[in-house]
């Protein structure tokens, strides 16, 4: 599946993130890959704490960074898909079940 803006994001909760120096460090505990964020996903996975539908983190980041709406939310998405390939995050196309999760 990929992202949309309606999507609900989460983090795996096989998912351990720990900052150094700015950065996020992330491990997915299923395949036991370290992986550092860039900025950007930095920033997504501290804002993701608590679920978000994906146009709130597109909304969030076109509040922090100097980018055009459509390059934002493309990249958004994309960057998203990535995460989820990863084990980092899902995203759900509704939020049955995400009531009172603990990220």
């Amino acid at each position: 599946m990929n992202a949309t803006l309606e999507s609900l994001v989460v983090r795996c909760e096989d998912t351990l993130c720990d900052e150094v120096d700015d950065e996020i460090i992330a491990m997915n505990l299923d395949n036991g890959a370290f992986y550092g964020l860039s900025p950007v996903a930095t920033d997504i996975m501290k804002y993701i704490e608590l679920p978000r539908r994906a146009r709130e983190i597109r909304d969030h980041l076109l509040s922090r960074y100097q980018v055009d709406t459509r390059t934002c939310e493309t990249q958004v998405l994309s960057l998203l898909d990535q995460l989820v390939a990863e084990g980092l995050i899902e995203c759900r196309d509704d939020d049955a079940g995400s009531g009172g999760d603990s990220l």
